[in-house]
């Protein structure tokens, strides 16, 4: 009995040894000697980009980090670092990032169909509300946050596939808030990005992220530097980097935005006191000043990348304690890059995500990304944006998954909770003739190929009501068929040299049917019939002049082709448009035939921009009607002349315009400022006789104004001559 006992007392021990070695070997492979270091990065909006600095001296110390936990920008920094990137890899990556654009949701215009492009540049910027009957409902965050996704999956594609924290290059947890509970949540896996998105959600700003059931917001909620997360993990020693904002002076409170972040500064200060508490003797507390950097300052990067190495050198000695010797670290590096993955990516398979009431095949057919082969980036964030431009989507997420030895491409469209139906508000003014409120209200998702009915209206002097419903024929949204109803009233000023000498009021009440291809996301080719009842009639002047009555139907064609950059505020690329309507050969007999033609390019270098822009329009030597009639006069169309005062049945116009912008976040969300002149020429003729150089109008104008999210606002001056000029003050696009 007592061989037996002892040899099982030995296979007991041989299989504790066995597993002792195993246990080594797993700790020599790392090269860890030293006690278990757990970095604890914390929030502070732009400010938490001094992590950076620091890593860069914990390097240089040679002081390794077993584990990454990081709540809000310190999720950001930590969670790359944790990806095994370098300090100077990530600082390379910050400092590259355009950081309006990237906290923008809105598609680049060259991403977006031209059809929304078009119909988006004329309401306020940013601003979409849900509607419906029975309710109004607005985002949940100011920012979905769908390019800071793409940047972060683009930086952290090698890692995509690991949902496993723990088997990082370095160990990492993400804090967030659970905004339910408004408990702490430790995110230990699932996808990296969409842990740092969690974490980083500032309620209001961002919206708030899903992950397994939970509701999640920023993890400075609760715990801005967790050392409590660090505790619970067995840190042996903690270094705490600490970014904070300091609770701001008397002085300092002076609006609204102030008072706001004092508030949840001081909720969140008990809370932080009890974190720093959880730190013992062997632990080391970073707390960076940044004195005059605030955590809005993102396009001060590199000077507080600067700041936050400057302020670890100062604790060089304190922090030496922590550093191991140089064979260790190179172990540890050694260890760290082995856990990297280094080739490319072969996408074995492609899984979409059914949305929400949108048909997968709208995503299917908007992704060039062939499985079986090597994953393209760039293709991918192609993909991404087209799908996401269409504006069906909240957001589109996407996740490089693994099945064994094969890996995924997992694509998840998230529909809006706002949606299906918009209403946007718009606003156009021009100090000379008009105000117009505008309101565009947009059904979507009404069938399987993704149909909608778009109703605008526009209100003031000159007035009209719009509804078309857009019917793609194919998934893919390259053909489609467009039937259509407006009305529209509209008054037509007649000049006799500079006297104005009668008023015309125009209703136009028609309906219509057309077709088309869609170019890409570059243009549209439409045609189509129209139903048109028309009168106009003297409504101020000379009320002797004839009235105008037409019932008819018109064949209606138009061209476009748009690369500006911006429709708005455009400083590259180029416009050209054709538009053609005549009556519908064989049903009328009133003969007359219009041809338009506009179009623009644009160049910048610098803040300097010139645009050139041409139109002209002509009849074929038939007589237009006066409501007809192409007309010139206004701002930047005829500066120095009256709203259409300029009229005929031919005309041609040129402009070549220079601007100067400054970059300045102003109040009110205005973007920045502009300076600039225009110099203008064109007429508008009777007959072709008529057209000659020496008939040519000079004009020309000089203004400035702001970048506002309804559009450009101008104040300027129309030039004509020495003795002649117009003071405009203008609201919305002009080219």
């Amino acid at each position: 009995m007592e061989n037996k006992s002892f040899k099982i007392f030995q296979y007991l021990f041989l299989l504790l040894f066995l597993f002792s070695r195993l246990i080594l070997s797993e700790e020599q492979t790392i090269g860890r000697k030293h006690p278990f270091t757990v970095l604890v990065l914390s929030g502070g909006g732009a400010r938490g980009i001094a992590h950076i600095g620091v890593l860069k001296v914990l390097e240089e110390l040679h002081i390794p980090v077993d584990m990454v936990v990081g709540t809000s920008m310190g999720a950001v920094v930590g969670g790359l670092y944790a990806a095994g990137l370098s300090p100077s890899e990530i600082e390379k990556r910050m400092l590259e990032v355009d950081w309006d654009d990237i906290f923008s949701d809105n598609p680049k215009p060259m991403q977006q169909p031209y059809r929304l492009r078009k119909e988006t540049s004329r309401y306020m910027q940013g601003v979409e509300i849900g509607y419906a009957i029975d309710r109004i409902q607005i985002p949940q965050g100011i920012i979905a946050g769908q390019k800071l996704r793409i940047a972060l999956n683009n930086i952290l594609l090698p890692v995509l596939s690991v949902d496993d924290f723990d088997h990082l290059p370095i160990p990492f947890r993400a804090v967030a808030t659970d905004l339910v509970t408004g408990e702490r949540v430790d995110l230990s896996s699932g996808s990296l990005t969409k842990a740092i998105m969690a974490s980083m959600s500032i309620p209001g700003i961002f919206a708030p992220v899903e992950i397994d059931n939970k509701i999640l917001v920023d993890g400075g909620i609760v715990a801005n530097l967790s050392i409590e997360t660090a505790r619970a993990l067995g840190a042996e020693r903690i270094i705490a980097v600490d970014v904070s904002s300091q609770l701001l002076n008397k002085d300092e409170l002076k609006n609204i935005v102030d008072v706001t972040k004092q508030v949840l500064a001081i909720y969140g200060r008990r809370n932080h006191l009890y974190q720093l508490s959880l730190l013992k003797k062997d632990d080391i507390l970073l707390s960076l000043k940044l004195e005059g950097l605030s955590n809005t300052d993102f396009k001060k990067a590199k000077e507080i990348i600067r700041e936050g190495e400057s302020a670890a050198i100062k604790e060089k000695e304190v922090l030496s304690f922590f550093s191991v010797s140089e064979e260790e670290y190179r172990q540890i590096k050694s260890y760290v890059d082995a856990r990297k993955r280094r080739g490319p990516i072969i996408v074995d398979f492609i899984k979409i995500i059914p949305p929400k009431k949108v048909s997968p095949l709208i995503v299917e057919k908007r992704i060039k990304t062939a499985p079986g082969k090597k994953l393209d980036i760039e293709t991918l964030e192609k993909d991404i944006a087209n799908i996401y431009a269409t504006g069906l989507f909240e957001r589109v997420d996407y996740q490089i998954t693994r099945m064994e030895k094969n890996y995924g491409l997992r694509i998840e469209p998230i529909t809006k909770p706002w949606g299906p139906n918009y209403l946007y508000i718009g606003l156009q003014f021009d100090s000379t003739r008009d105000f117009n409120p505008l309101l565009w209200y947009r059904m979507t998702q009404m069938n399987q190929h993704a149909g909608e009915l778009n109703i605008s209206l526009q209100l003031g002097i000159d007035h009209n009501i719009e509804a078309e419903f857009y019917q793609p024929i194919d998934y893919g949204d390259h053909f489609f068929i467009s039937p259509s109803f407006s009305y529209q009233q509209r008054y037509i000023d007649l000049y006799k040299n500079d006297d104005r000498y009668a008023r015309y009021r125009t209703r136009t009440t028609s309906t219509g049917l057309y077709g088309g291809i869609n170019i890409g996301n570059v243009g549209q080719f439409r045609i189509g019939i129209e139903g048109e009842n028309l009168t106009s009639e003297p409504s101020i002047g000379d009320l002797s002049l004839p009235d105008y009555k037409n019932d008819m139907f018109l064949l209606s064609g138009s061209f476009v082709f748009d690369r500006l950059d911006n429709l708005l505020f455009p400083e590259s690329g180029s416009y050209f448009c054709i538009n053609y309507k005549t009556p519908f050969p064989g049903l009328e007999e009133t003969e007359f035939q219009m041809l338009s033609v506009k179009e623009l390019l644009a160049w910048t270098k610098s803040q300097n921009t010139i645009l050139a822009y041409m139109e002209a329009g002509t009849s074929f030597e038939t007589d237009l009607p006066i409501y007809r009639r192409f007309t010139l006069g206004g701002f930047q169309i005829m500066s120095g002349f009256n709203n259409d005062q300029l009229s005929g049945n031919y005309e041609g116009f040129v402009r070549l315009t220079y601007i100067r912008s400054f970059a300045k976040t102003l109040p009110f969300n205005i973007s920045g400022y502009f300076i600039g002149s225009s110099l203008e020429t064109g007429n508008a003729w009777e007959r072709t006789d008529d057209i000659s150089l020496e008939d040519i109008n000079l004009s020309g104008s000089i203004f400035c104004g702001v970048k506002t999210p309804l559009g450009p606002m101008y104040i300027g001056y129309g030039i004509r001559s020495l003795e002649k000029g117009i003071f405009y003050f203008y609201l919305g696009p002009v080219f």
